[in-house]
Parts: structure tokens; C-alpha cells; sequence
């Protein structure tokens, strides 16, 4: 697959550089990333063609890169598992994935969103990301099934979700 090929030929550099963007990373690991990525992108594209029946999948893989200089993506989302690289996903919003989906698969979503490019967002960019993110989750889940926690840092967002 071309992310492994990319990743090998960059030693991982680009994938344990690009964990930095995560407070909850205590265990940097380019080439665990690199798996988790490839998977996390497996399990995306087959909850979009459950949700997006007839949809092309097309953009979406286009945009699933090894070095986020090389999508053409706005978001970059990080995932996290007990401090250790869990995969990470190019998205043009973060309304291209199905957070409640991905919630029952998993039980417990840590992640960050930043821009891709590494550029801290606008004030009200993180108001209008919490809106889409709590909105997938409450489309699925009531207040009292789920806990929310953001954090603001100024490069993006942080984000944790329980089910409760």
C-alpha cells in the first residue's frame, strides 16, 4: 500500500513528528501509527458505505495520505488508545465521518483535530467543530449515554468521549 511504502522510505519521521499534535501520546510509535492508520481507514470505509450507500469513496481515500503535507485535506484527526498512536484520518470536516459509529465499534473515542496543515484554527473554528462533533453523537446517543470533554489548545481541538 502506498502510506506503508511512504512511511518506510521516511524512516517514520513524519508519523512520530505528526504525534506531537496530541496531549494524550505518551508513547510516540511511527510504525504503529502507520498500522493503525491503515486500519482505522479500512473500518471508516465501511461504515461510510453502510451510511452513504451509492456514495463514491473516491475523495475520501484520495485524501488518506502518510504526510499531511500531501493531503489535500483541512482536517487532520489523531487518534488515541491508552497513550499509545491508535491511527489517524484526513477529512475536509469532521461531519465525513460517522463519530457514533465509530463510538459503538469502540467504546471510548480520544482524539485530537487539527488543520492539516499545522495552522491553529479561528476562534469561533472551535465552537463550530464541537457543534458537529456533539451533533453526530446526540443524532445516536442521548446526554445521559455519552460524556463529551474538549479542550481548546490553540492548534486545534482535544477530545474525549465516553459511553456512560
Amino acid at each position: 500500500m502506498r502510506i506503508t511504502a511512504e512511511a518506510e522510505a521516511d524512516g517514520f519521521a513524519a508519523a512520530t513528528q505528526v504525534q506531537a499534535r496530541s496531549p494524550w501520546i505518551t508513547s510516540p510509535d511511527g510504525e504503529q501509527l502507520v498500522q493503525g492508520t491503515l486500519e482505522l481507514v479500512a473500518m471508516t470505509v465501511g461504515l461510510r458505505s453502510i451510511d452513504r450507500q451509492g456514495e463514491t469513496l473516491d475523495p475520501f481515500l484520495a485524501q488518506q495520505t502518510y504526510a499531511a503535507t500531501a493531503s489535500t485535506a483541512r482536517y487532520h484527526l489523531l487518534f488515541v488508545a491508552a497513550g499509545e498512536p491508535m491511527g489517524q484520518l484526513y477529512l475536509d470536516g469532521p461531519g465525513d465521518i460517522d463519530f457514533a459509529d465509530m463510538l459503538n465499534m469502540l467504546c471510548h473515542l480520544t482524539f485530537t483535530v487539527t488543520h492539516a496543515d499545522g495552522s491553529p484554527f479561528a476562534e469561533a473554528e472551535h465552537a463550530e467543530v464541537e457543534a458537529l462533533i456533539e451533533e453526530d453523537l446526540y443524532y445516536d446517543y442521548s446526554e445521559e449515554e455519552v460524556e463529551l470533554a474538549f479542550d481548546r489548545p490553540a492548534h486545534g481541538l482535544s477530545v474525549e468521549v465516553f459511553e456512560t
